[in-house]
């Protein structure tokens, strides 16, 4: 049985998505970065799995459907839980397993790297693992599947720091799990990672020169 995969995304909406690439770019640039890299992510989902966009806010049902159906047929879509991302991503996990899925991969819409030969190396690793990790250059993560659920992998995380892949890592172990990773890969947060992932795009679709990229501190 081919995995299930569950997206979580934000509608893009100005001010709500890629805030610190927003601090460089603007709010209209910076969504609509947003836009390109998550119509790329939805567009290397492979054809024959089942896929769940989980969108947020939860009233963005009709937006998110109208954008992203054309991409790829047969998408489902489910508003997100409230909470943190750990509450977030839990629930997901919870609500494929209780469908009767057999493994569930979690991911966002901002690694242009994740591409369909990733998503299959993911669904292989999970063949003989109880969790896969998608590591990422920040700290995070990019993507983790699993064969079932485990709440004590979202609980105490500290979300969007050096240290959430590091934690995680600990929770993985401390519950006995087997786990394997994917290669290192950058999601795109600012303007000096957008610049870096112009390999996977478009002249047209990189950041404009007006726009310089700057260091954060």
């Amino acid at each position: 049985m081919k995995p299930t995969l569950a997206v979580l995304l934000k509608a893009p909406h100005p001010g709500r998505v890629k805030t610190r690439l927003a601090a460089t770019v603007g709010e209209a640039e910076a969504t609509a970065i947003y836009r390109r890299l998550v119509e790329r992510q939805v567009s290397a989902l492979p054809r024959p799995w089942n896929a769940t966009i989980h969108f947020d806010p939860p009233n963005a049902g009709e937006e998110m459907r109208a954008w992203l159906s054309p991409l790829r047929s047969g998408l489902a879509y489910l508003p997100q839980s409230a909470g943190d991302l750990g509450a977030r991503l839990n629930a997901a996990f919870v609500t494929h397993f209780s469908a009767g899925n057999r493994s569930v991969i979690a991911l966002g819409g901002d690694c242009p790297g994740l591409d369909q030969t990733l998503l299959e190396s993911a669904r292989e690793k999970l063949l003989s693992a109880d969790v896969v990790l998608g590591p990422s250059a920040d700290g995070g993560y990019y993507l983790i599947g699993l064969n079932a659920p485990c709440a004590a992998l979202f609980e105490g995380i500290p979300w969007s720091t050096p240290s959430t892949l590091a934690r995680t890592r600990e929770a993985v172990r401390r519950q006995g799990l087997r786990y394997v990773e994917l290669p290192v890969l950058e999601d795109i947060d600012d303007a000096p990672s957008w610049e870096r992932a112009a390999q996977y795009f478009l002249p047209q679709d990189r950041l404009p020169q007006e726009h310089p990229a700057k260091s954060f501190p």
